[in-house]
């Protein structure tokens, strides 16, 4: 009766030096947020999944199109939408121990201030159009009036 306890006993201490033994491997996890320039979670899944290629990763999007996934190695990285509170959130893990997730999620975020700066330029450029020709509109109507 006690050898099988001993037994037990034995087994798990072996265990616990066998684990002290070997190195500690550190994870790391990193989380940020994005303020979105509109609510189209369609666009929201768009930047995601090119900033989560763009990084070397393999993206896809979630069956309920709430969600980008990528893959490398033993690094993950996820985008939520959720474009009607205007937002994305950045989630970042890595296994390795020389490499830092927050970067990941900052490279993400940057992604996604680019493209609403691209995206305000091109309005802006849009809107100068607009009062251009509603200008030359103008003009060529007062000169008919003539």
């Amino acid at each position: 009766m006690v050898a099988p306890i001993l037994s037990r006993y034995r087994s798990g201490l072996v265990a616990g030096v066998l684990a002290l033994a070997l190195p500690a491997s550190a994870a790391t996890v990193s989380t940020s947020w994005v303020s979105l320039t509109s609510n189209n979670q369609e666009e929201c899944l768009a930047i995601g999944l090119a900033a989560v290629q763009a990084l070397g990763f393999r993206g896809s999007v979630s069956g309920d199109r709430q969600a980008v996934f990528g893959w490398r190695n033993d690094e993950t990285l996820t985008v939520r939408c959720i474009a009607t509170h205007e937002l994305a959130v950045v989630f970042a893990y890595t296994h390795d121990r020389n490499a830092d997730s927050g970067p990941l999620v900052e490279r993400v975020g940057a992604f996604y201030r680019a493209r609403a700066a691209e995206a305000a330029r091109a309005a802006e450029e849009q809107r100068w159009l607009s009062l251009q020709q509603q200008s030359q509109r103008d003009g060529d109507g007062r000169r008919a009036r003539r």
